[in-house]
């Protein structure tokens, strides 16, 4: 992502600005020199007369006592300057005073500030490094009206609306307890280099006096409630180094013999490695979901640019946009530079089990031979929408409007139909912009491909979580759900599981709403509820009463399917292959298989997933409760459904006859 322009310093709300000092004392002055000038003895004439009474009137900014002389030999022009003198005299010492204060304010109030924060603040924010995101967590954390430590390299301004800058010269401990980092909300590490960060959030993560204050202060809660102990820790880091996060075991869980952890089944304090493009990437996804856009089982994607930020969306969209356990996603990507690709498929080496690639070596330019697959492509597979992401060397506004221009010459030409060109084309802005910008460029009444500006800071920050109270509750929640189907009795207290395991629970949850609206679930009142912002997918919504995610068996088959899809493109994405005996360390898993090749008991394992996770939606969702939505169709019996659930003794129904029509129930 590009660089965010410096953060604009917002003045303390104690604090006087320099300009009101300066015309102040400058009225102070004035008004003292022509009272004096009326007020001074008749005998001082001329110059020396104005010479006295402007040195007399440089003295109303002091404590001077000039102003409590009788004005000897003035006369009846005393009664105009007395007045004016007076009033001099108050504007001056007021000046005196602020100016005073303004010096004390200076010296001070940063290390009353640091000692009220100390022993006061509690559920706020603690950043500590300068990368651009940092600054855009605290702006967005003020904005929420949240208080911001935020330590950088010589920090000594504070802002008025709860943002308290703090020097990061000191070490580790120091600038934890200057912070009441035990008692915040999130704690972001957010340094230039990488491996400082993670290191820094090791060395915090595994300290024991800093989890005994954390603990300490969990108990002493207004709330009582022991669900969350400590905060939530966050490690912002390049892309490269979180797309390779297994190979960089940093220890981000505890031992499993911990006695005061073990089975406590609490959401207890937790490292979390995050990226900037796939916060991005989860952000626009969650604001325009590809289920809601046209035929959305067959669903092709077209990626301008496979960099950082295009490869997270690739990624994002296998694990969380897919409504069809039958067909794969068609994913088409654009761009020069090969290597990109090839290094993807040495990270990924089983990436076409997850969907159907076609990558094009191409340039948007009309004359390229190398896109004419790609417009047949587009004719018989409609594509969804397109997401441009051309990097730094091209602006993605410009690339944007280059593709709808490309497309339209295709149209033009009568090899694409105006029919298929009704997808959105959705353009990164790489951190700047303004949230929902649309640069749309359509002819007038077209109203076709409108480009839609993504990837805002705004957006990036909110699709985090840092700002959240409980970030992990929907994750925790979907882990509890496998935990309670897992056979012995795995540590349940969320600090004890891998962060690889935890950030899988985290794409589930994410995946919900698109298993919800697979079902048939009307998810408009739970994304009208977070507008204007995207759906938060840690806050899932509730099931209306009477309500079950799955009606019937057949339906829970349908998303037992498509459950184990996503965890299957979830796990490959990460490298994993497929072997005969599970090895984690060498990413390999013998459930990496379809559906229909699972062993019986991981096939029962996946329909009873469905089963727990919709009692947990029931009983513990969000405030927003949803409702099938009108007209939705059926999940289809198939032979081999049937035939599944006869071999798991789940077969309770009279049979039907099978249909042949497509089982999928989008609208």
């Amino acid at each position: 992502m590009a660089k965010r322009a410096d953060p604009i310093r917002r003045r303390q709300a104690w604090d006087v600005p320099p300009l009101w000092l300066v015309i102040g004392g400058g009225l102070a002055i004035i008004l003292a020199w022509i009272g004096w000038m009326i007020g001074l003895p008749a005998e001082v004439i001329g110059l020396a007369r104005a010479e006295e009474a402007f040195y007399r009137a440089l003295t109303v900014n002091t404590l001077s006592d000039a102003y409590t002389r009788p004005f000897d030999g003035a006369g009846e022009r005393s009664i105009l300057a007395v007045p004016m003198l007076l009033l001099a005299r108050w504007i001056g010492v007021a000046v005196f005073f602020l100016t005073l204060l303004k010096v004390v304010i200076r010296l001070f109030l940063q290390s009353i500030l640091a000692w009220w924060c100390r022993t006061r603040w509690r559920d706020h924010i603690v950043i500590i490094g300068d990368r651009p995101f940092a600054y855009s967590i605290a702006e967005s954390a003020a904005d929420a009206r949240l208080k911001v430590v935020h330590f950088t390299p010589g920090g000594s301004e504070t802002t008025r609306n709860g943002i308290l800058s703090l020097d990061s010269n000191h070490d580790l401990p120091s600038l934890l307890e200057q912070g009441a980092a035990h008692r915040a909300r999130s704690l972001v590490f957010a340094l230039e280099d990488n491996a400082e960060s993670a290191d820094m959030a090791r060395w915090t993560f595994h300290s024991e006096a800093f989890e005994a204050r954390a603990r300490a202060h969990a108990g002493q809660s207004a709330s009582g409630d022991a669900e969350h102990q400590g905060p939530h820790i966050y490690v912002s880091v390049d892309d490269g180094w979180f797309e390779h996060r297994e190979e960089l075991d940093y220890g981000f869980d505890r031992p499993a013999e911990d006695a005061h952890l073990k089975d406590s089944g609490v959401l207890d304090s937790v490292v979390e490695l995050i990226s900037e493009s796939r916060c991005a990437a989860r952000a626009v996804l969650a604001a325009h979901p590809l289920y809601a856009m046209g035929e959305a089982h067959l669903q092709h994607i077209l990626l301008v640019g496979f960099g950082a930020m295009g490869q997270a969306l690739l990624t994002e969209i296998c694990e969380t946009q897919r409504t069809d356990p039958y067909r794969k996603q068609v994913i088409s990507i654009i761009d020069p530079d090969a290597a990109s690709w090839l290094r993807f498929q040495r990270r990924c080496p089983e990436w076409h089990e997850v969907f159907e690639g076609h990558f094009y070596p191409a340039q948007l330019d009309r004359e390229d031979d190398a896109l004419a697959d790609l417009f047949a492509r587009m004719d018989t597979a409609p594509v969804t929408a397109a997401f441009v992401t051309p990097g730094e060397d091209m602006d993605p506004a410009i690339a944007a409007a280059q593709l709808k221009q490309l497309i339209r010459w295709e149209m033009d030409e009568g090899r694409l139909a105006r029919e298929r060109l009704g997808f959105p084309i959705f353009t990164c802005v790489r951190g700047g912009g303004t949230s929902q910008n649309s640069l749309q460029d359509a002819r007038p009444g077209d109203g076709q491909m409108p480009i839609q500006a993504f990837g805002t800071w705004d957006e990036i920050v909110a699709a985090s979580r840092i700002l959240e109270r409980e970030p992990d509750a929907a994750a925790y929640r979907v882990h509890s759900v496998h935990n309670s189907l897992w056979s012995g009795t795995p540590p349940t207290n969320w600090s004890q599981v891998p962060e690889v395991h935890r950030y899988s629970s985290r794409s589930a949850a994410a995946y919900v709403p698109t298993l919800l609206h697979a079902a048939g679930f009307d998810l408009q009142p739970w994304i009208a509820e977070a507008a204007p912002n995207p759906p938060s997918s840690n806050l899932l919504p509730s099931l209306a009463e009477d309500s079950a995610l799955a009606e019937d068996l057949t339906e829970r088959v349908l998303l037992a399917r498509l459950e184990h899809i996503r965890w299957c493109a979830e796990r490959r994405l990460r490298g994993f292959r497929h072997a005969s005996r599970r090895d984690d360390g060498a990413k390999r898993h013998p459930d990496l298989v379809a559906f229909d090749d699972l062993p019986l008991k991981s096939r029962a394992y996946n329909l009873n997933y469905i089963l727990a996770l919709s009692d947990r939606l029931a009983a513990e969702g969000g405030l927003v409760t949803i409702a099938p939505r009108e007209g939705a169709r059926r999940a289809l019996v198939r032979p081999t459904d049937l035939a599944l659930l006869r071999e798991v003794g789940m077969l309770t129904l009279p049979e039907a006859d099978p249909e042949t029509e497509p089982s999928h129930a989008e609208v």
